[in-house]
């Protein structure tokens, strides 16, 4: 383990295992805002401690792999002839290419990476982009790790601090406006999701944080937005200047008839949307694939070059296979445990697998049912496992017992700078909600002259 966590380990062992210090956090999130389908989100007692070494990898992984897909979204509007290899329709590829107003190509994004905590090496995950989430989760964690007895010992041994992940995201916002070519004083910014599947919980922290930035915000149904030529606004008549859009593009395609309102005033350059729909080429699992490519390599640096092979995960499409075309040699069922399944667009981890969690029948059976219907088969990434303590939810017994779990760190992007990171974990071969997932806490340790933001205290 690392140095740190070692330490923490020893305090929490001190105290016979911090049990009064893991009833009040448990109580603290039951109350809290972190909640997931309804219910207060599950989360591990030992947070994920950082030292300025690790941090200093982490910004320059983050603003790496941001510089990267940067060039290959400005090369996909540019360029018709490098659209084809990632295999988007007319339609979607239609709203990629529509203008932003402001030279910004991915103004937010979380890198979800498999870091080795020991000696820092690591392959990437996925990309998130403008739907990028967990922000409140990590703030509620560790507001309430802040009173627990076993926490407090550690912030007398070492200054102790969150990420400021909600402000600094306002602030380069700001930045990122302050470029678009229509830019108007004091503009109007809604918060733009399907409120029937987000987390609004999130959505009304950061609604706060612009409004308290002096920004008027107000967080609003996509579906309900409507252009009438001439300006964007909500059902009342509130104008609307800047969106932050929080709804990913493959629901906005999915439900594209109840969205007219805000891709015509797109179409129109009537209000700005901060990430445009051109994010979507560095959200999709293709890129993986892209990545590798020699059309790709073309444009990139010879360190880049390097750094990809480095770092991001073999990667296939499957969509041009089928029972006739299929490789001779077709490794993925012999060796399922090297193999993992996403969907191309998908999000939140849904639908995919992973061949180290399932029987042979069933790989087989996975594969073969994906074949041609918009998947990617991946090289599996065997993730960083340390020791924890469930936290525990509701009345169920507080277990004594330390476990091993597996690790999924998110490093949050905004305006091309790293903010902070998501750290999430988990028991099986993948690492979601849907299996067991859970939310650990990320904190910044002796980093007080580091060059990142950082949150001190429980404010809201």
């Amino acid at each position: 383990m690392p140095q740190f966590d070692l330490e923490y380990r020893a305090i929490i062992e001190s105290l016979d295992g911090d049990v009064f210090g893991r009833k009040l956090a448990r109580t603290f999130m039951d109350c809290s805002t972190a909640v997931y389908h309804g219910n207060p989100i599950d989360t591990l007692y030992m947070p994920k401690f950082w030292d300025a070494r690790t941090i200093d990898a982490l910004r320059d992984a983050a603003e790496t792999v941001h510089r990267i897909l940067s060039k290959v979204i400005e090369r996909y509007v540019a360029d018709a002839d490098y659209r084809p290899l990632f295999g988007f329709d007319r339609e979607l590829e239609h709203l990629i290419c529509l203008p932003t107003g402001y030279p910004q190509p991915l103004p937010m994004g979380r890198i979800d990476i498999f870091l080795d905590e020991e000696t820092l090496d690591f392959k990437l995950c996925e990309f998130n982009t403008d739907g990028s989430s967990g922000m409140n989760e990590d703030r509620e964690i560790s507001s309430a790790l802040a009173l627990t007895p076993a926490y407090q010992e550690m912030a007398r041994r070492h200054h102790l601090a969150p990420f400021a992940i909600f402000d600094t995201w306002v602030e380069a916002f700001g930045r990122v406006y302050a470029t678009y070519e229509h830019a108007v004083d004091a503009p109007h910014v809604a918060i733009a999701d399907f409120l029937d599947i987000t987390t609004p919980q999130e959505l009304d922290v950061f609604q706060r944080r612009f409004s308290k930035a002096g920004r008027e915000c107000r967080v609003v149904e996509v579906a309900s937005l409507r252009f009438d030529g001439h300006h964007l606004s909500t059902p009342d008549g509130w104008r609307v200047d800047a969106v932050y859009r929080r709804a990913v593009l493959s629901e906005i395609v999915k439900r594209r008839a109840s969205v007219e309102g805000l891709i015509s005033a797109i179409e129109a350059h009537a209000v700005c949307v901060i990430g445009g729909f051109r994010t979507q080429v560095a959200h999709c699992k293709n890129v993986f694939e892209v990545l590798h490519l020699p059309q790709t390599a073309a444009f990139l640096t010879p360190a880049e070059q390097a750094w990809v092979t480095a770092h991001v995960p073999y990667t296939t499409q499957l969509d041009g296979w089928s029972d006739d075309s299929r490789p001779t040699s077709f490794p993925t069922l012999a060796e399922k445990d090297r193999w993992i399944v996403k969907p191309s667009n998908g999000y939140g981890a849904d639908d995919v697998t992973a061949g180290a969690a399932v029987d042979d029948a069933t790989w087989h059976q996975t594969v073969e049912s994906r074949l041609g219907k918009g998947y990617v088969l991946q090289e599996y990434c065997t993730p960083y496992q340390s020791p924890n303590l469930r936290q525990g939810r509701g009345n169920a017994p507080i277990s004594p017992d330390w476990e091993q779990f597996n690790h999924l760190t998110g490093l949050y992007l905004y305006d091309g700078c790293f903010a902070g990171t998501f750290s999430r974990a988990g028991q099986q071969a993948t690492i979601s909600d849907a299996v067991g997932g859970t939310t650990v806490a990320s904190v910044a340790v002796d980093c007080d002259g580091c060059a990142l933001r950082l949150r001190e205290g429980l404010a809201l």
